[in-house]
């Protein structure tokens, strides 16, 4: 390579990638991985089971106590390396907790859950099937409980996500498509899921048997390939018929190499 020369980002196109069948019904697609809330404005104290059955995840708890906290939650389960598929039972997982956070979800039009988490605590390990939650430091009132299912970039650390593109083809004037793609930013037990993208057809605005191209460029959101990562989720309806067809979504990105 001539000295004058300089390297230019590969770009790549990410395993986030999703195609619907002909004439879906209503349905939430999630792009590897989703949010999912366990427990709502629970206590959390010693011995408080909390359960989830969608697969291999991370633990996510939202602090609203309305005091200040500062300890240690454990959560004890089966964990899984997900390189290896290797499981471990009655293993733990210690998160320090030193502030309160805010769950600062809402919904959109439809009354689809739109997450946005920033400070929030996550599990660094995956876990799967049951798992117990306790603190041996002080019992809070109200804490908020998720699983988060993501793809991590692995290896790629300097990776950017550059643009998330939608196709889709209603077969009804009555249809809707809500979409959104999420980032996840992890630094120690803290985590920050928030949405850097969002596509939406209202039926207000489709046209029957028209095939839509959707494209939000230019997001430009690094993502540490050690711990971070991306999902997104689509929901589509009304529910009472098949609207939808050939619904796809991508997301791009770029890999800057060294």
């Amino acid at each position: 390579m001539s000295p004058n020369m300089t390297r230019r980002p590969r770009i790549i196109h990410t395993p986030l990638f999703s195609y619907t069948e002909l004439n879906q019904r209503f349905a939430e697609e999630n792009l590897n991985g989703h949010i999912h809330a366990l427990d709502t404005a629970s206590a959390l104290d010693s011995g408080n089971d909390i359960t989830f059955t969608n697969g291999i995840s991370k633990l996510i708890f939202v602090l609203n106590a309305g005091s200040d906290f500062a300890g240690t939650i454990t959560v004890t389960g089966t964990t899984v390396n997900r390189d290896s598929g290797a499981e471990t039972g009655s293993d733990t997982d210690d998160i320090v907790v030193d502030a309160l956070t805010t769950d600062t979800s809402d919904t959109d039009a439809e009354s689809n859950p739109r997450w946005a988490m920033s400070g929030a605590y996550i599990t660094s390990k995956w876990f799967k099937g049951a798992c117990t939650v306790s603190t041996a430091d002080v019992t809070l009132t109200d804490v908020d409980s998720y699983s988060v299912t993501f793809e991590q970039m692995n290896d790629q650390g300097l990776f950017t996500i550059d643009t998330y593109d939608m196709t889709a083809e209603p077969t009804n004037t009555n249809a809707w498509l809500y979409s959104y793609l999420y980032a996840v930013d992890v630094t120690g037990s803290k985590v920050a899921i928030t949405r850097e993208a969002s596509i939406a057809l209202t039926a207000a605005n489709v046209t029957a048997n028209t095939h839509y191209r959707l494209r939000r460029g230019s997001i430009g959101k690094a993502l540490n390939g050690s711990t971070d990562g991306l999902f997104a989720q689509v929901f589509y309806g009304p529910t009472s018929q098949t609207y939808w067809q050939d619904v796809c979504i991508k997301a791009w990105g770029k890999i800057d190499i060294a």
